[in-house]
């Protein structure tokens, strides 16, 4: 009786082929050296009473290191979030005694970084190839400053926001180097996107964490709420121009001497307004002192930032000054 022919398994000849590599490359990477170049995370830590002021001081350090292959690869996968291993890591301590009187930079030497790693894996050999660092180090204060919420909202047409963006808390303390801190006059949120916005909108937003490093902050997000109607229009026709502080004499004619302005806004507010609310001014001692008889009016509103006043139409009037003789 004739053999049948043995039928050929591309799964087993898989698997064989993956079980050589496997041999292989375990008796490859166990016995033979190589190199790889790795960003260590680098922290610097500094006395309590003091602040790094550097605000470029890299967040890593380039390090090649060099031993036995599975050992690096392992650190490889690892840097991948692949958490075989833990990763290597920089960390300076400065003390007061790395401080000289009336300075307030520090050299950190290639030796410094080096002195500072921390490999949880063992290597045979490492070189740290960044170049040496100048950390800049001042006295350590605290400040509070407001908080802007930083947005790129776009309004689906016809709607509004009314008012300003507001945020609670509205101010953050802040604490770092005096210097730092002595340029920094607010604090921005994050980035809060929005696309097609018709209605009110409310949530929480972190701060900007830019300066993290260097700065502390005492909380790391705030509340918002944003308020939106749907826009509408106010237009008052046939204003009268009213001049301010002037003596019933003054002899000033105005030409025109009436005005039409309008006034944008949420629809809510803008049906609470009469034309009682807005009044056209000019003063009497901008109308003195100009010489070329010509001059814009101010339009005064409602004292709120809720309503967007138009400049006037026309927005430019003429005056002249009758003499009497």
């Amino acid at each position: 009786m004739a053999q049948q022919p043995q039928k050929f398994s591309a799964l087993a000849l898989s698997v064989s082929i993956v079980l050589a590599l496997g041999i292989w490359m375990n008796a490859t990477m166990q016995g033979d050296d190589y190199s790889i170049m790795v960003d260590v995370p680098l922290t610097v830590n500094v006395p309590e009473n003091r602040a790094i002021e550097s605000a470029d001081l890299p967040s890593s350090i380039r390090v090649r290191f060099r031993g036995e292959g599975w050992q690096l690869f392992k650190m490889r996968l690892s840097i991948f979030d692949w958490q075989i291993a833990q990763l290597p890591r920089c960390e300076v301590n400065i003390s007061e005694k790395f401080m000289h009187d009336g300075e307030d930079t520090v050299y950190l030497s290639r030796s410094a970084l080096s002195q500072g790693m921390r490999i949880p894996i063992p290597v045979k050999q490492y070189d740290v190839l960044s170049d040496s660092i100048i950390v800049g180090i001042g006295t350590i204060v605290s400040k509070d400053v407001p908080v802007r919420l930083r947005q790129s909202i776009v309004m689906r047409p016809g709607f509004c926001i009314v008012g300003r963006p507001g945020v609670i808390p509205d101010s953050v303390t802040i604490r770092g180097n005096r210097r730092l801190l002595d340029s920094i006059t607010f604090w921005d949120t994050k980035n809060l996107p929005a696309v097609d916005v018709h209605r009110n909108l409310a949530g929480s937003i972190g701060l900007d964490d830019t300066l993290q490093a260097i700065v502390r902050r005492s909380h790391e997000e705030v509340a918002y709420a944003i308020e939106v109607q749907q826009e509408a229009e106010f237009n008052l026709e046939q204003a009268p121009v009213i001049i301010v502080d002037a003596p019933e004499d003054h002899g000033f004619i105005l030409r025109p001497a009436y005005v039409s302005v309008t006034v944008r806004g949420g629809i809510d507010d803008i049906t609470q307004l009469n034309a009682n609310d807005i009044s056209v001014q000019v003063k009497y001692k901008d109308l003195v002192d100009n010489q070329t008889g010509i001059l814009t009016p101010e339009v005064v509103g409602p004292n709120n930032d809720r309503l967007q006043i138009l400049r006037p139409h026309p927005h430019l009037i003429r005056f002249v000054r009758q003499i009497e003789g």
